[in-house]
This record gives structure tokens, C-alpha cells and sequence, in this order.
């Protein structure tokens, strides 16, 4: 048990000096400067907001997103795709609809195989599951169960997104799935004013214990997810 605290200890702590570097910056540039907290629980839409808000804002006529960034964001995408689609075969089971062709239910079972993301076998899978009749009326369903928004946007574009070489656009980045653990920070800026918006992660309960580092915000987002 001693050790389970400990290691709780230690992330708060490594936590805690990630917003104390950020307010010490804060103190040491000499352009006016604004705070922008997002707060809101997990798939309420806070990193949609923070990746909005940095193809508003782009600094200095740099791209949005890096070459590395986007690479990073690759991978996320495919899981998302990856991991759609099964929770779409799983609500088949749940929501008692039949596949519309024989093959639909081998192909479900082979999905739940995959472990390494967006492969090629799992394209031709999820390309061939698309198109059956019992996955489209699962998805019309889809308010009965939990599935992306963007789901069917990145099913529709699978095409393109398993093609090679593949980089993501800024709106399959604005619509792909990141789950935010700890503080993250965007640095924008607009006429000369520094703008720090903070993506705080992670369990409600953990929040309190970090929030009273952040020295009055100039401005706190509170974001709720319209299904809740």
C-alpha cells in the first residue's frame, strides 16, 4: 500500500513542477500575457477546443501542427478508426442486430485480433464491415451506445488515410480522439499578446490538488459533453 502512495506522490509532484514552469515563464516575458484554463471532464471536447484554437492562432506564419506532430497524430487517428469499428461490432451484440452478409461476424471476430492499429489487415477489414447492411443500421443507432462523433467521417476517409504516404489533414486532426493526461500547454499569440491555453488531464479528484498552482487565470473554460 506504501508503495501505491508513493508513486501517487511522485506524479503529482512531477505534475505540480510542469505548472510551476509554466507560471515562472509566465513571470519572465515582458509581453502582456493572458491564461486560458480548459477544464471539463474526459470526451467533453477540451482538446478539440485547444486544437481549434490553434488554427486560429497561428504563430508567426508557421504551420500549424509540425511534420512531427502530424506524424504523431497518425497513429492516434488509426487507433481511433481501429477502435470505432469495434465498438460498433460490439453494440451489434448488444443493440441484437444481424449482419447483413455471413462473412460480417468472422470478419467482427478477426477485428478484435488486431492489436497493432491501423494494418492493412485491419483496413480490409473495417472496409469490408462498412459496407454491410447491420454495421450501417448499428450506426444510425449510434446514440443508443458509446461512438465518436467523428466516427463515420474517418470511416469514410479510410481510403486515403491507410493510402501511403498519408499525413494528416488539420481537420483529421481537429476531429481525432486525444485522451490528455497531466498539464498540456499551447503557446499562440494575437496582436502582440502572449496566450497560454492549458489542457488540464486527468481524474476530477487529482484536479483539485493542482488547480491552486495556477495563479488567477485570466480566463477558465469549463467544457461539458452535450450527451451527459
Amino acid at each position: 500500500m506504501g508503495c501505491k502512495c508513493s508513486t501517487q506522490e511522485k506524479e503529482l509532484r512531477g505534475k505540480k513542477n510542469t505548472i510551476d514552469g509554466v507560471i515562472k515563464e509566465e513571470k519572465a516575458s515582458n509581453k502582456p500575457q493572458a491564461t486560458v484554463i480548459l477544464l471539463g471532464a474526459g470526451a467533453a471536447g477540451k482538446s478539440t477546443v485547444m486544437k481549434q484554437m490553434q488554427m486560429l492562432h497561428t504563430r508567426n506564419g508557421k504551420p500549424t501542427f509540425t511534420d512531427t506532430e502530424r506524424g504523431q497524430f497518425q497513429k492516434v487517428i488509426g487507433d481511433n478508426i481501429v477502435a470505432n469499428m469495434r465498438r460498433v461490432c460490439a453494440a451489434m451484440v448488444k443493440l441484437d442486430i444481424p449482419y447483413g452478409s455471413p462473412e460480417g461476424l468472422e470478419q467482427a471476430k478477426l477485428l478484435v485480433d488486431v492489436t497493432e492499429g491501423l494494418t492493412s489487415k485491419a483496413v480490409e477489414l473495417i472496409q469490408a464491415l462498412w459496407t454491410d447492411a447491420g454495421i450501417q443500421q448499428c450506426l444510425a443507432r449510434s446514440s443508443e451506445y458509446h461512438l465518436e462523433d467523428s466516427a463515420r467521417y474517418f470511416f469514410d476517409n479510410l481510403a486515403r488515410i491507410s493510402s501511403s504516404p498519408y499525413v494528416p489533414t488539420d481537420q483529421d486532426i481537429l476531429l481525432c480522439r486525444v485522451m490528455t493526461t497531466g498539464v498540456r500547454e499551447v503557446v499562440l499569440e494575437e496582436d502582440d499578446m502572449l496566450i497560454k491555453v492549458l489542457d488540464v488531464g486527468g481524474q476530477r479528484s487529482e484536479r483539485r490538488k493542482w488547480l491552486p498552482s495556477f495563479m488567477s487565470p485570466s480566463m477558465t473554460n469549463s467544457l461539458r459533453n452535450r450527451d451527459h
